[in-house]
């Protein structure tokens, strides 16, 4: 039995074969190795993830979703700053959830990737909501030594007396 080929067969074939084609490479293009959305710059981008974490949080309580996003760009980076900042945000979200431990987990980290008064400040809050008033003075005097040292030129007399006024108010 021979199979009649005409010509509106080979455009449908064609057509087929091309969309079958564009499909695939289109899936190729979108998506990562792992099958998930490949993140665009700014999904990746610390201040932009945070932005769109805290809408998510504080706009419609959706903590989930806000630490989804944290989770996504914390697995695409691989830059030490980017991979601090986003550890501290999301301890931020856990703070604001009451989830202390696993905040002052969270800021622990951003603190192991870069040393800075920031993270310091941010275990000295965690561990006052906490009640930990003895660990909360202790990470404010951090934050205090490493004014000089973090590489973050914003320095003034007004940010040490900040510090020193937290340490008064947990004694």
């Amino acid at each position: 039995m021979a199979i009649k080929i005409t010509r509106t067969k080979i455009i449908i074939i064609v057509i087929v074969f091309v969309v079958l084609v564009g499909g695939a490479l289109s899936w190729f293009l979108l998506f990562n190795k792992s099958g998930t959305p490949a993140l665009t710059d700014d999904q990746k981008n610390p201040d932009k993830v945070n932005t769109t974490a805290t809408n998510l949080y504080f706009s419609s309580r959706n903590f989930d979703e806000a630490n989804k996003a944290y989770d996504q760009a914390i697995g695409a980076n691989t830059d030490p700053k980017a991979l601090a900042e986003l550890y501290r945000y999301k301890a931020t979200l856990y703070l604001n959830d009451k989830k202390y431990d696993e905040a002052i987990t969270l800021a622990k980290k951003s603190d192991g990737y870069l040393p800075t008064r920031f993270s310091a400040d941010l275990l000295g809050e965690i561990y006052l909501a906490q009640g930990n008033k003895a660990e909360a003075i202790n990470s404010f005097k951090l934050a205090i030594s490493r004014l000089d040292t973090d590489g973050y030129n914003d320095i003034t007399i007004n940010t040490k007396d900040y510090y020193e006024a937290r340490i008064r108010e947990a004694q």
